[in-house]
């Protein structure tokens, strides 16, 4: 019977083969994919040991355990993985793989419409939406945020599944962010994040991502505030 085991070695026993796979050496510097990237803050936010429960990270991400095995072995060629047989954990504190790996970070966003409010109610219907960029940061901080339409993220795949394209030629309406990957849940609400607020935000890694190099004093003062939570709830 053939199998493709935690490392990736496909034995095919009809011909008595054994391939092992061998790749190009990563370093750390080396930029990450928009799945590397969501996996990674995947793991960062949602693996509350040591230990990686593989089964957990597969739902959501909704990758095979074989896929992950291969990210897996790249992130553990960065330092900030190990393993023991088919297990896997952190080498090293989920704070300091996020001080390392910020920096190869990027905005997952493809790009942003403005869409209407009749399409973003549809939209909205179909695929509940994410608060994210200002909006988001207003509901984590002190800053204000009076717009009348608001700031939403939805991945490329599932916005380009829907039949009617929204109209995206308005002067006005709501700002649809078009992000490269499925934007990641995260409960703010156990995490007593949002105090007496309440809304469906894109994750805190990914807000901090897309907002940091805004040039906005207010934002820049809340943006370093919320990098200091992520670095509080990393450190736990």
């Amino acid at each position: 019977r053939s199998y493709l085991d935690y490392q990736e070695n496909v034995f095919i026993p009809k011909l008595g083969f054994l391939f092992s796979k061998t790749s190009k050496k990563i370093e750390l510097k080396d930029q990450l994919s928009s799945t590397e990237q969501k996996l990674l803050i995947t793991l960062l936010l949602h693996t509350k040991d040591a230990m990686i429960d593989m089964e957990k990270i597969s739902q959501f991400m909704q990758l095979s355990i074989p896929s992950l095995y291969r990210y897996f072995r790249s992130f553990k060629e960065r330092g900030w993985l190990h393993n023991k047989q088919k297990s896997y954990q952190f080498a090293k504190s989920k704070s300091m793989i996020f001080e390392e790996s910020k920096e190869l970070l990027v905005s997952p966003i493809r790009k942003v419409v403005t869409i209407s409010d009749h399409d973003f109610q549809q939209l909205n219907k179909a695929v509940p939406l994410k608060m994210t960029y200002v909006q988001a940061l207003s509901y984590l901080g002190m800053l204000a945020d009076s717009k009348k339409y608001g700031d939403y993220a939805i991945s490329k795949k599932i916005y380009k599944n829907f039949e009617t394209v929204p109209r995206q030629h308005i002067f006005q309406g709501h700002r649809l962010e078009i992000w490269n990957y499925e934007p990641i849940s995260f409960d703010y609400q156990t995490k007593n994040w949002l105090g007496d607020s309440y809304g469906t935000l894109v994750d805190p890694i990914s807000l901090y991502v897309i907002l940091r190099d805004n040039e906005d004093p207010r934002i820049e003062e809340e943006v370093e505030r919320l990098e200091n939570k992520i670095l509080n709830l990393l450190g736990e």
